[in-house]
């Protein structure tokens, strides 16, 4: 399977990434500043783009399940130091948060192998702000519109012009092998949500729940992002995804059942 982080990356934009089997040198560190500018470009859209969905920047260690050199990245800022914790699948935890607010003079820094590179891989999520677990159809709607302005806002001059319209919302829960359970409420009657696996993330056909008369979109199980995203093929098309299991139905809808 392909990195899927969290949610869906239409784009992954990689930095720093280093080669596996190498061994620990010495320790590296460099500005912020890289970072620094995709806020900035997250910060010019307008209010009304961010009031259902919210960019994310992501941070992780591309061969973590490969590398001699510990995943240690922590931030250098004048005289204080903060250290990220790492997931075991390389998951800088906190990158956002952390890095959001930070002056240009910040530095992040890690140990470095023989090529002199940290292996650290950065890139943007789009996500819908809540995580109530129910979501009215007017702000799913209003997510997907909104999270293709995302994209485009944050991604290099040409390759925003390929930015596909987004028409499905995915879902992926914290702990990935929760069983889904994700319905929809229709004329007060509460039905499975039609659903399609995608690895271990959740997508569900918006048009779908359009045409049933969906109220929204209810989500339980656990801690989960709900994510605008393209369709399962548009998603293949672009190179991003699983390579197996890709669009089966998860289970938890009722179309195409017996």
């Amino acid at each position: 399977m392909k990195k899927f982080i969290v949610s869906a990356t239409i784009l992954t934009l990689c930095s720093h990434f280093a080669v596996a089997e190498d061994i620990p040198e010495t320790e590296k560190c460099f500005s912020v500043d890289s970072v620094s500018k995709m806020y900035k470009k997250i910060d010019k859209l307008k209010d009304s783009r961010r009031d259902s969905v919210d960019t994310v920047v992501k941070a992780y260690f591309a061969d973590a399940q490969t590398r001699a050199v510990p995943m240690s990245l922590y931030i250098k800022n004048g005289d204080t130091r903060d250290m990220f914790e790492v997931s075991e699948d390389g998951e800088i935890k906190e990158f956002h948060s952390k890095t959001k607010m930070l002056p240009d003079t910040a530095e992040l820094c890690g140990a470095t192998r023989a090529d002199g590179k940290i292996g650290m891989g950065m890139g943007m999520d789009v996500q819908f702000k809540s995580a109530s677990g129910t979501h009215s159809m007017a702000e799913v709607m209003d997510g997907l519109k909104d999270g293709k302005s995302h994209y485009k806002a944050t991604l290099p001059g040409p390759m925003a012009m390929f930015v596909p319209k987004m028409t499905h919302a995915m879902v992926t829960y914290e702990d990935l092998d929760t069983p889904p359970d994700i319905k929809a409420s229709v004329n007060g009657a509460v039905i499975n949500a039609p659903v399609a696996l995608f690895g271990k993330a959740h997508v569900v056909d918006v048009d779908a729940l359009e045409e049933m008369g969906a109220e929204s979109l209810i989500i339980n199980g656990g801690p989960y992002t709900l994510a605008p995203v393209p369709s399962i093929k548009k998603m293949k098309s672009l190179g991003f995804g699983p390579d197996q299991d890709e669009g089966k139905d998860d289970g938890n809808s009722e179309n195409n059942k017996p």
